[in-house]
């Protein structure tokens, strides 16, 4: 356990379109619900100075990292699904080259946060069987809850609305179509397949 004068730390960390974003808002709606006081950001936001005596934190690339968090929570999703998910956004290329070298980081970030995660989400689990990850989740935060509390943050969280236009919500963390409704050159998780067929699947590629 941290000093009493040092913050709890949580870091939500993952691939990008592999659910973190519903893991982090799971998290700061348990830990509110719970009656913590809490900092939530994502990492660029993140003031380690803040007094609360919790904070949440999310990020995805390992450098931006630099303090050693006492929780890492992680989620897990088919790589060809998020890349067809970052192409829908308009963060990657659909090009052939431009996949096959984000399949491959994809598969090395997944390797170094799974390896160092305290509990992984799977988005499975978010889209089939919300409660119940947040139960988990509930338990490994050592919290205590009032009754029907996951019920309502699992409804809560399938109600939030992305924001139109703009840059990220500071308090969700969701971006402009971030659940749909962009759409940038659609492809098919199948398709990415068929890029990448031949190269490394995961555990075949070396940690980063």
């Amino acid at each position: 356990m941290p000093h009493a004068s040092s913050p709890r730390i949580c870091l939500v960390a993952g691939v990008p379109r592999s659910g973190s974003t519903w893991a982090f808002n799971a998290a700061r709606r348990l830990l509110e619900l719970s009656g913590t006081a809490l900092q939530a950001a994502w990492i660029a936001d993140y003031r380690p100075e803040d007094p609360a005596p919790v904070h949440l934190v999310k990020a995805h690339k390992p450098e931006e990292v630099t303090f050693t968090p006492d929780i890492v929570l992680t989620t897990r999703r088919r790589p060809e699904a998020c890349l067809a998910s970052l192409i829908r956004m308009g963060w990657l290329k659909n090009e052939p080259e431009a996949i096959r070298r984000s399949w491959a980081w994809h598969h090395r970030l997944y390797a170094h946060w799974q390896a160092r995660s305290d509990l992984e989400i799977a988005y499975d689990e978010i889209t089939g069987a919300p409660e119940a990850a947040l139960d988990r989740l509930a338990a490994v935060l050592d919290l205590s809850l009032p009754p029907g509390a996951t019920a309502a943050v699992a409804a809560e969280l399938a109600a939030l609305q992305a924001p139109g236009t703009g840059h990220y919500d500071p308090v969700t963390l969701l971006h402009p179509g971030h659940r749909g409704g962009r759409q940038q050159g659609a492809v098919t998780p199948a398709a990415i397949l068929q890029i990448v067929d031949g190269l490394a699947r995961p555990g075949e590629l070396p940690e980063v």
